[in-house]
């Protein structure tokens, strides 16, 4: 069986827009073009493509435990010079999100090229010189962070390579992978310990989301999916049983989170959390838009 999965941290992990106030969501658009002008200094134009609000949630979050300073600046985007937009200014959370976008991509396209056929597989391999160049700049900007990815990617294969591997055994490794780049941010063992735990159970979460995304394809093409043992249930009977594993991962990622005591970017984080999570969770079951990406 073919797998795809394995750092599947890509897009699902976004507030709910609606519930924020207004300037929460200034603060959080703003934050999306920091990150956005961290990946193209430091990584060039191409790492721009890799950008999503995952990895904003990832800067957030560094933000909310490091405490470094944080500037808000106007300025005009490249892509649309006719409108005024804010700028956040955090070279040390918006790099160590940056790394961490480049880091998964490299891991993500070799993941593809090996599923991959076709003009698909052509195309990750055009990509993947890009991705490897990206790789060795993150590598030194956050060794660790590139280690984890590679990791994880070599983790993933060998477990999905038996079809018989179950849920736990197949989250694992994202889980894992999510809860170390979480610690990386702190510096106090009781803290690391903390984020670990918390990580690690949104990565669960978003390993598991993801899965639940990609079933029906993964059914159709006969790639490995952790969900397949429920391919003999009803429609109605296999959404009711992801939708409990899947809220057993939420509760215990906003438990954990609270653990944290964390202040700054609090009511945006938490919005992700209670909200946005949920919002994503709804939408993969029901089946009625578009994937994450």
């Amino acid at each position: 069986m073919e797998s795809e999965r394995g750092d599947s941290l890509f897009g699902y992990v976004k507030p709910v827009q609606g519930q924020l106030l207004v300037c929460e969501y200034e603060a959080y658009k703003a934050i999306y073009c920091g990150l956005c002008k961290a990946l193209g200094k430091t990584f060039g134009p191409f790492s721009r493509l890799t950008l999503n609000y995952d990895f904003v949630a990832v800067a957030m979050l560094h933000m909310a435990v490091r405490k470094p300073k944080v500037e808000y600046l106007p300025f005009r985007c490249a892509a649309n010079p006719l409108k005024k937009r804010t700028l956040c200014i955090c070279p040390e959370s918006l790099d160590f999100a940056a790394a961490c976008a480049m880091a998964m991509l490299y891991s993500k396209l070799k993941d593809d090229i090996r599923d991959e056929r076709g003009f698909k597989r052509i195309g990750k391999w055009l990509l993947l010189p890009l991705a490897r160049s990206g790789l060795k700049k993150a590598k030194k900007n956050e060794p660790r962070m590139a280690q984890i990815a590679e990791e994880i990617m070599n983790r993933q294969n060998k477990i999905e390579s038996d079809p018989s591997a179950g849920i736990d055994l197949a989250a694992d490794p994202s889980a894992s992978a999510l809860g170390q780049i979480c610690a990386l941010m702190s510096e106090e063992e009781g803290q690391q310990a903390a984020l670990y735990d918390f990580g690690y159970m949104l990565g669960r979460w978003v390993y598991l989301i993801d899965a639940a995304d990609d079933y029906e394809e993964d059914l159709r093409r006969k790639r490995f999916n952790p969900f397949l043992y429920l391919k003999d249930k009803t429609n109605a009977e296999r959404q009711s049983e992801i939708s409990s594993i899947l809220n057993f991962c939420m509760t215990e990622a906003a438990a954990r989170f609270e653990k944290l005591g964390l202040k700054k970017n609090i009511s945006i984080l938490q919005n992700i959390l209670y909200l946005g999570l949920a919002a994503q969770q709804r939408r993969v079951l029901s089946g009625k838009a578009p994937k994450a990406g």
